[in-house]
């Protein structure tokens, strides 16, 4: 469960740091508000990616294993 937890917790910053800056960047460009305004998108994608990443997994696995097995 620990391990299960800090996977989902790790792969959620990251995600939601890549995701948040490319999308920042392509809607208001390279600019002074630019790493203000990636923190604040950076903050609100980790808060959804955290549950969405530790919750789904289950869910999509069962999804594939019918179509696969």
């Amino acid at each position: 469960m620990k391990k299960k937890l800090l996977v989902a917790f790790i792969t959620s910053i990251l995600m939601a740091m890549l995701m948040s800056f490319v999308m920042t960047v392509s809607k208001i460009g390279f600019n002074k508000n630019l790493i203000t305004a990636w923190l604040n998108s950076w903050f609100i994608g980790i808060i959804v990616a955290f549950p969405l990443s530790f919750f789904l997994p289950p869910f999509i696995n069962k999804i594939i294993n019918k179509f696969i097995d």
